[in-house]
């Protein structure tokens, strides 16, 4: 039966407290072989973020408390942690150190007890060093100096490799380990308003050589690089005005694909994501348009955007390995959750909700997409 009442009179039978309860904040995720990772935020352990693993249908917390797996760099958060053939790597939050959990082991301290901080952590196999985002505290009452850093995973030792820059992140190793890719930003910008791409040779050693910008700069925002299978560079670029899949070739950077939608997201964590590769030849990426977010398929050669069938409208922290997906999805109607996708079958899993309480679906208002002339210009706006 329709209940009609006077406007700010009618009395909903959904309580803040059945909303909060048993809610986590689902964050960062991780893929490592075929083992799927996230960070969830507790508020019952005063915000503690944990590492969870799915496990036969359930979920097994990795980080025991008092650990509480979040990065200071920047202070947004993001890339705190990372899965390697089973041993993760996260940085600590109350002391900042990166601290290191073996199968079966206590997590112990890997890197020294110095004012520095690390984030968005990428594994170089050859050297076994973690390469990453660095932040410099040494002089506090100055602003914080921001590196592009490694560390290796034997020793603990911590080297810069490049610095001179306001901000770094995304470090981004290619397939055969000779090769970083990495985002740098300077003030006033912020990294939705202007950026740079670059790349350099990764030496033997660990160091780099040839450093050189290979995309973005003034008035361009260039975020997300990833190395494909076969070792050619991808990026989100707005050059055009939208963030688009471009690629860097040798002949320069080559448009991807060309549409009115969004495949970028603001860069305010480390760790963000909004494609992978299935294989050379194929991307698994999620876009937004008119405030929706979906999922597609891109052939890398030609561009062809083919968008699969997926009841989420909202997707971030999307992950690729192979034909398994991993990402933070949700709805109007379902809760923000850990989805895996098996691209071969379809066959979708829900690992973890970010709250059990569920509503009617008849208390939902599906918000609806609209478009209006505002002192002539055309606005946008959702409409419920």
């Amino acid at each position: 039966m329709v209940e009609t009442a006077p406007y700010g009179s009618w009395k909903s039978p959904i309580t803040p407290q059945q909303i909060a309860m048993g809610t986590v904040r689902l964050e960062e995720t991780c893929i490592d072989s075929r083992d799927i990772f996230w960070t969830e935020g507790r508020p019952r352990e005063g915000g503690r973020n944990v590492i969870v693993k799915a496990v036969d249908g359930s979920t097994v917390d990795i980080l025991p408390p008092p650990f509480n797996s979040r990065s200071r760099v920047h202070e947004y958060g993001g890339g705190s942690f990372i899965s390697v053939a089973g041993t993760i790597y996260f940085t600590n939050f109350s002391d900042q150190r990166v601290y290191r959990i073996e199968k079966g082991k206590d997590p112990e301290p890997l890197t020294p007890q110095v004012p520095l901080r690390f984030a968005d952590f990428v594994y170089d196999e050859r050297r076994d060093r973690l390469f990453c985002a660095m932040e410099d505290h040494e002089q506090g009452d100055r602003e914080a100096v921001n590196h592009l850093g490694s560390i290796d995973v034997r020793a603990g030792e911590v080297h810069c490799l490049s610095s001179g820059h306001d901000f770094y992140s995304s470090p981004r190793i290619n397939p055969s380990g000779d090769k970083l890719a990495w985002i740098t930003w300077d003030h006033p910008n912020m990294p939705w308003d202007s950026t740079e791409l670059w790349m350099a040779d990764l030496l033997p050693d660990g160091r780099l050589e040839g450093a050189h910008k290979v995309a973005g700069g003034l008035g361009i925002s260039t975020i997300m690089p990833q190395w494909s299978p076969g070792g050619v560079l991808y990026f989100i670029s707005d050059d055009t005005g939208w963030w688009n899949i471009w690629k860097h070739g040798e002949e320069g950077n080559e448009q991807v694909v060309d549409i009115d939608a969004e495949f970028g997201v603001p860069h305010w964590i480390f760790g963000i994501s909004t494609y992978g590769f299935i294989s050379d030849e194929k991307i698994l990426c999620a876009y937004t348009q008119h405030g929706t977010w979906k999922l597609a398929e891109v052939e890398t050669e030609f561009g062809d955007l083919e968008e699969r069938t997926f009841p989420f409208t909202d997707i971030r922290s999307l992950k690729v390995l192979g034909a398994q997906a991993v990402m933070i999805a949700g709805s109007p109607s379902v809760p923000t959750s850990i989805i895996r996708l098996d691209l071969s079958t379809g066959v979708i899993d829900v690992l973890k909700r970010a709250s059990e309480f569920f509503l009617d679906p008849g208390y939902l208002s599906r918000p609806e997409s609209v478009n209006y002339p505002s002192e002539g210009r055309n606005a946008h706006a959702l409409l419920s």
